[in-house]
C-alpha cells in the first residue's frame, strides 16, 4: 500500500471511531428561586406539585433571609426572587399572592375581637394582662417571628407603626415555633403567615374578621403583605412556565389590586 492509501486508511479508521462514540445529554440548567425561609413551607408543595406534572423542569428553592434576596439576585446566585419590599426600577417584577398575618392565642384565652390599636397595645406591652379584653387574669406573653422577618416587619409597620415590640415578647424562630410556643405559654399571643395555620388553632379576628381568603384578597382584613415575584430580567424556560402554571392554579393575583 501506498503512502496514499496508508493516509486514506487511517482516515477512516479514525472517522469511525468518532461516530462510535456515545453523545453525551446536556444537561437541564438548574434555575433557583430565592424565598424568605418563612415561605419556604408554602413555596415547596407547589413547586413538587409543578415538577411532578411537568416531568422535565429542574427548579430548586433556596431559602434566604429576606434582606438577601435581592443581593443574590444580583450575584446571579438566583434566578427569581420573592419579596414583600420595593423593586428595583427597569426589573421584572409580577404579584403572585397576598398572605394574611394570623394572630393567634393560647387556647384558654377567649376573645371576640381585636382591633389595630389592642394590637398596638398588646405587642407593645402597654397593656399586660387578659382581664379587660378577655375577662381573664393572665399574663399577656406575646410571641413574635424573629428581627428581619418579613411577617414581623409588616405586621409592625400596620399595627404598631414601627413602635418597639415588648421586651419581654418571646421569639419564634420559625412559624412552627411560633404555633408551639403560644400553645406551650398560658397567656400566649402570637402572629405568623396564615399559610401556616393549623386545623383547630384559635385565630383571632380583627374588626371581627378572620383571615379567610376572599377577605383578605379585598383588604377587608387588615393584617397582609403582597409578596412579588421579581428578577433583574424577564424569566425565561421553566421558571416562566412554573410562574404561569402557580398564577393559574393557586394564586388569585387577578384579584390582587
Amino acid at each position: 500500500m501506498d503512502r496514499r492509501g496508508c493516509l486514506l486508511a487511517l482516515l477512516l479508521s479514525l472517522t469511525a471511531c468518532v461516530s462510535a462514540a456515545t453523545p453525551t445529554e446536556t444537561p437541564f440548567a438548574i434555575q433557583r428561586i430565592g424565598v424568605p425561609q418563612e415561605s419556604e413551607g408554602l413555596i415547596s408543595p407547589w413547586l413538587i406539585e409543578y415538577m411532578a406534572k411537568t416531568n422535565h423542569a429542574n427548579i430548586k428553592i433556596e431559602p434566604l433571609a429576606p434582606q438577601e434576596i435581592l443581593a443574590a439576585l444580583e450575584s446571579g446566585r438566583v434566578d427569581l426572587g420573592l419579596i414583600s419590599e420595593e423593586v428595583p426600577e427597569g426589573w421584572f417584577a409580577t404579584p403572585v399572592w397576598r398572605e394574611a398575618i394570623a394572630v393567634i392565642v393560647n387556647p384558654e384565652i377567649t376573645l371576640e375581637t381585636l382591633d389595630i390599636v389592642m394590637l398596638a397595645d398588646i405587642f407593645s406591652g402597654r397593656i399586660k394582662t387578659w382581664d379587660i379584653l378577655a375577662g381573664s387574669s393572665d399574663v399577656i406573653q406575646p410571641i413574635i417571628p424573629p428581627p428581619g422577618s418579613i411577617i414581623r416587619e409588616k405586621f409592625s409597620q400596620i399595627a404598631m407603626g414601627n413602635a418597639a415590640f415588648d421586651p419581654a415578647a418571646l421569639i419564634g424562630s420559625t412559624p412552627d415555633e411560633v404555633c408551639e410556643l403560644v400553645k406551650a405559654k398560658s397567656g400566649a399571643i402570637g402572629i405568623l403567615p396564615n399559610w401556616r395555620v393549623e386545623n383547630g388553632t384559635d385565630i383571632a379576628a380583627i374588626t371581627g374578621i378572620t383571615p379567610k381568603a376572599e377577605a383578605v384578597q379585598s383588604g377587608a382584613y387588615p393584617l397582609w403583605l403582597d409578596i412579588i415575584a421579581v428578577s433583574p430580567k424577564e424569566p425565561v424556560g421553566n421558571l416562566r412556565d412554573f410562574l404561569v402554571w402557580l398564577q393559574g392554579n393557586h394564586l388569585p393575583s387577578e384579584s390582587i389590586p
